[in-house]
């Protein structure tokens, strides 16, 4: 899922229109909110940052492409 986020990511220009949608789990940990693949085995707070995608880093990433 990493990899399908970072090639959509890279694929935007300035000005394009973008829709992020997940549909799937999440979880908020330690005031910060988790996308979690379907493919992720139980977590804890630990596994979180190399099973898991921070939404808020989606979100920069995404912003810092310019999109209208």
């Amino acid at each position: 899922m990493k990899h399908v986020i970072i090639d959509f990511e890279e694929s935007i220009q300035s000005n394009d229109m973008v829709l992020f949608y997940f549909a799937g789990h999440g979880i908020q940990w330690e005031d910060q909110n988790y996308l979690i693949p379907a493919d992720t085995p139980t977590l804890n707070g630990a596994d979180l940052n190399k099973c898991a995608i921070n939404a808020q880093d989606i979100l920069n990433n995404l912003s810092d492409r310019k999109p209208y």
